[in-house]
Formats: C-alpha cells, sequence, structure tokens
C-alpha cells in the first residue's frame, strides 16, 4: 500500500460506490481525475484504482477484474486460496483493517467503519494518497423502496446489505469533520437528495471538476 500513499497530493480524488444514482451522472467527466471505484464498478466504469474487500466481489468480478488495466488494491483477507485462483494479480496489497483509531492514520491499519464501508474505506485509502478533496459518487446510504438500489439492478441479489445507514452517516460525518480540519474537504456529487448528501454537503458533479481542471 505504501507504493500509492502521497502519489496523488493535492489532487481531487472521486470514490465511487454503487449506488443507482450513478446512472445519473455523467461519468466521462471523471476521466482526467483520480479515481477509486469499489467492489462491481468495473461493469460501468474503469477507475483508477479498482479497491476490492470482499471474496464474493472477486468471485463475481474476476473475468472483468482479469481484463482491466486499472490498478486493484485487496484487503488480504479477501484472498483466499479459491479467490488467488480466480485472480491472481497483480494488486496493491492491504495487511491490516481495523476499527480501533482513527481514519487520519497516515501508517497502520485502515480504518473500519461501525458494520463496515468499503466507500468508507476507499476514503482512508484516498486520504493517505494525499487527496485535497474526495468526491463521493454512487454514495447515499439509501435503498428507495421501489426500483434498483444499484446502478447495476437489485443489491440483494448480488449479496449487497446495507446495515444500520444511521450509523454510517455518522461515521462519514466525523470523517469529513476529521478531515477538514487537516485541511482535507469531503463533498457529495450525488444527484439523489437524500440526508447523507446533506450531511456530506452537496456541490454539482460538473462544478466541482471546473474547479479543479
Amino acid at each position: 500500500m505504501k507504493t500509492v500513499y502521497r502519489k496523488h497530493r493535492g489532487k481531487l480524488v472521486f470514490i465511487l460506490g454503487n449506488s443507482a444514482s450513478l446512472n445519473e451522472l455523467d461519468l466521462n467527466l471523471l476521466k482526467p481525475h483520480v479515481s477509486i471505484g469499489v467492489n462491481r464498478i468495473l461493469r460501468t466504469f474503469t477507475p483508477t484504482y479498482l479497491f476490492v474487500v470482499d471474496r464474493s466481489v472477486i468471485k463475481d468480478e474476476h473475468k472483468r477484474m482479469m481484463k482491466s488495466k486499472c490498478d486493484k488494491i485487496i484487503f488480504r483477507l479477501a484472498m483466499d486460496g479459491q479467490c488467488r485462483g480466480l485472480y491472481p494479480g497483480p494488486y496493491i496489497e492491504i495487511e491490516q483493517m481495523s476499527n480501533a483509531g482513527k481514519p487520519t492514520t497516515l501508517q497502520g491499519p485502515i480504518h473500519i467503519c461501525r458494520g463496515g464501508n468499503s466507500g468508507y474505506e476507499a476514503c482512508h485509502v484516498a486520504y493517505r494518497m494525499g487527496a485535497a478533496c474526495i468526491a463521493l459518487a454512487g454514495m447515499d446510504m439509501y435503498w428507495p423502496k421501489k426500483g434498483k438500489s444499484h446502478f447495476f439492478g437489485p443489491g440483494r441479489a448480488a449479496g449487497c446489505s446495507l446495515h444500520n445507514p444511521a450509523e454510517k452517516v455518522e461515521d462519514f460525518r466525523y470523517m469529513k469533520h476529521l478531515y477538514r480540519k487537516h485541511g482535507v474537504e469531503m463533498v457529495s456529487v450525488s444527484p439523489w437528495r437524500t440526508h447523507f448528501r446533506h450531511v456530506m454537503e452537496f456541490m454539482p458533479l460538473e462544478k466541482l471538476v471546473k474547479i479543479y481542471a
């Protein structure tokens, strides 16, 4: 992991979740910028980095991972024998993750929010990369009662879940508070008017990329 630390100092870094709101964004605007996409993002966009902490993602996405030229960042415990057979590499390994400490550490384990969330953990990676601004896209902490929860369809069918979203929103709120104290901004570019977007503070994608053009 140390190979990417401070690599993108002062840059805008996008964190791409898998929410259905992603379908309402012009992802072409992200191409000039650094991006960390989580889980099944390769189905719709090729980020700078693919971030994976779950074995089920490797089992579902290994063929896309093999074809994609993006760098892969994978948690060590996600790579059991079966997953190594499906995706032997190359990849950048995260050795440790922990809910101890804070998401501002520059060494040691990547911080985990309550219940875990790959987007949250990817934000800590972006912070260590030296990001000046971390922009959240396709991250809403909200599943519509009707329609698709994820850009690729129903999340439950893929084994996805959203437990205790209120706790996660508060953990993101605290992360944003800490990062701002350290000179790093966090914003949401989601087109969905959710409580999470309000907490993270909304900035239209088109405006944000102009600022960092």
